[in-house]
């Protein structure tokens, strides 16, 4: 950067047994100490899930314990002096997978971790933006085959939490309506970077750029546009690097080799002490100059608030000032149509601090519900977006009926694409494959569906009996949807079922993949009855699942092992990643006695010969 000239450098291999990386694009790259570490990506043959590290000091590359998941266009931010890499695609012949799981790797263990989540995640997507800001990391936006997204999200990198951080605006950079093609990507990533205390974006999808700030100390939860000077047209998936005082950006969609550069001096602004939310809660709360009391109906306590606040802030009470009605000159009003003191108290709630968030966080169905309606009525269209959002995660099966009450009445589009969602559950997969579905619908889904097997009584209407004499209650409508074997027995006349094919804990965990379209923690043990389970039932969706499922298992140590149950099972796909395995690895187990005597020796003759292929030994070499 001193002498501001590009030179070649030279890389060679730490050891023999070492590679260099391959060819490719997509792939994850983040400094730790002195070593870049570079994960995953596509060429235009393969995706990859290896890891290398490169020494900036040395200039040696050294391969280190490939990932359990192929990604490209994921995310690797460095914390802790480990990689926490989260997303990404895979191209499955032509069509995309998305990944929403977050993977960590730990030098200090030379081994990737898998932690468990907690809270909603977002969506599945590649080419997002992910910045590390203390202990959070700031997820934005992306990319899947029928949408540019623009949602935030935070994850506490201590206790794992995820939690969606909801902007008041979206930003102009969302695309929601896109025709997925195969093979073929449209160049999503922003450029961002984490700055004094703000994230910022570049939205890099169009010839004249705009950067956006999201101050993280401000209440306002919203994007500001923010003045930058020239911005790098078209710069998408461009490289970007920070020091202490500017900023480079570099390559991009555009193609260019052009390398900009900006003083990153204008990006500082003095950081807010107070924000006008807080300040507006406490003129609430200080009672200064207060000269209005507000009254529930059925209540005897009233409520002191600044009339100025009241006309500003609401047309409803902006109308009745204005007019010559009794109301306007009254130190008192009894709103007829406020049924609780708690509603009164957040909707004041709302006409000082614009949110309801905090002082009720444990209120039901009903209370949001009652205050949709008197928003609607009073023509708060902010606090309705609330109200909607609020309901879309409480709505269960007693609330359906209420829920589409509300929808017809106030329209509430969140909760009626839910309810949308729910009454698909005869495409239940689909839509749990549909990764560019609603966030909030896609989580509700699975929780609703959920309650079947948590809570089935009430909810169930028939009795699954196992081979180990065993009774599992179970929903037969959604049965008699998704599994072939049940199609012809919605109208049995005993709700007791046989089922030849399932033993006690497999049916629970066959119920769970039809209600939900996966399996919250499956065991490896019981992968093989499970297949056999999804064969007899004709349940090919199930089938797919748990194959992915067994390929993500593939290591040195389990080889042999999946190797035969994949055989024995005719099992294509995960034949097929077997052999991918030995192709990737071929150099270091054809070196190692272990392994070889651990084989039979016609499968290991097999896979010889399959490698050797004159084609695959052209892409090899």
């Amino acid at each position: 950067l001193e002498s501001q000239q590009w030179r070649p450098v030279a890389c060679r291999k730490k050891n023999e047994s070492d590679e260099i990386p391959a060819t490719r694009w997509g792939h994850a790259a983040c400094l730790i100490d002195d070593h870049i570490y570079v994960s995953g990506g596509f060429s235009s043959q393969f995706n990859f899930r290896d890891l290398h590290r490169l020494n900036t000091n040395s200039f040696q590359w050294e391969t280190l314990d490939s990932c359990q998941e192929y990604a490209a266009y994921h995310s690797g931010v460095a914390y802790n002096k480990q990689m926490v890499c989260f997303g990404g695609s895979v191209c499955v012949g032509g069509p995309y997978q998305y990944h929403n799981t977050i993977k960590i790797y730990v030098p200090q263990n030379a081994a990737w971790v898998y932690p468990q989540t907690h809270g909603t995640a977002p969506c599945g997507r590649s080419q997002h933006s992910a910045q590390v800001l203390g202990k959070v990391m700031f997820v934005f936006g992306g990319y899947v085959s029928t949408a540019v997204l623009a949602d935030l999200w935070a994850l506490d990198l201590d206790t794992m939490t995820w939690s969606e951080i909801r902007t008041t605006e979206t930003l102009p950079r969302f695309e929601p309506n896109l025709e997925p093609t195969d093979f073929r990507i449209l160049p999503a990533r922003p450029v961002s970077f984490a700055f004094n205390k703000s994230l910022y974006i570049i939205d890099s999808l169009k010839y004249d750029p705009l950067c956006y700030q999201f101050n993280l100390e401000s209440e306002a939860l919203d994007w500001i546009e923010t003045e930058v000077g020239d911005l790098p047209s078209y710069c998408s998936n461009a490289a970007l690097a920070d020091t202490t005082s500017e900023l480079y950006c570099f390559g991009g969609a555009a193609m260019t080799n052009t390398l900009f550069k900006c003083d990153l001096k204008q990006f500082r602004r003095p950081a807010i002490d107070r924000t006008i939310s807080r300040a507006m809660k406490s003129f609430y709360d200080d009672g200064i100059k207060k000269n209005l009391r507000l009254r529930a109906v059925d209540s005897t306590n009233s409520i002191s608030v600044h009339k100025a606040i009241l006309y500003l802030r609401c047309p409803y009470f902006q109308a009745m000032f204005d007019s010559s009605m009794s109301e306007s000159r009254s130190s008192e009003l009894i709103l007829s149509d406020i049924p609780s003191d708690d509603i009164l108290r957040s909707l004041i709630e709302f006409f000082y601090t614009g949110s309801v968030a905090e002082s009720f966080p444990t209120h039901e169905f009903p209370f949001w519900s009652q205050l949709l309606a008197i928003s609607d009525r009073y023509g708060l269209d902010d606090l309705k977006k609330i109200c909607d959002y609020e309901l879309c995660h409480l709505l269960d099966s007693e609330s359906c009926e209420e829920a589409k009450e509300i929808v017809n009445l106030y329209g509430a589009p969140i909760l009626a694409q839910t309810l949308k969602d729910m009454r698909r559950c005869g495409s239940i997969t689909d839509y749990m494959d549909d990764l560019a579905a609603d966030v909030y619908s896609k989580a509700l889904m699975v929780n609703q569906m959920k309650q079947l097997l948590v809570t089935p009584n009430g909810l169930t209407d028939c009795t699954l009996l196992t081979v180990d004499n065993g009774s599992v209650p179970a929903y037969l409508p959604l049965l008699v949807l998704r599994v072939p074997f049940f199609k012809d027995m919605e109208k049995l006349d005993s709700p007791s079922i046989p089922v030849p094919f399932l033993t006690q804990p497999t049916a629970l965990m066959f119920l769970e993949f039809v209600y939900t379209g996966s399996i919250a923690e499956l065991p490896m043990n019981q992968v093989v009855d499970l297949i056999h389970a999804a064969q007899a039932s004709g349940l090919i969706a199930m089938q797919k699942y748990l194959q992915k499922a067994l390929k993500r298992q593939i290591n040195v140590e389990r080889f042999v092992e999946l190797d035969r149950l994949a055989r024995d099972l005719n099992l294509l796909s995960v034949i097929a990643e077997l052999e991918k395995f030995i192709f990737a690895h071929f150099g270091s187990l054809s070196s190692s006695s272990s392994f070889i005597e651990s084989m039979p020796t016609e499968r290991w003759q097999e896979l010889v010969s399959f490698v050797k292929r004159p084609e695959h030994y052209v892409a090899l070499t």
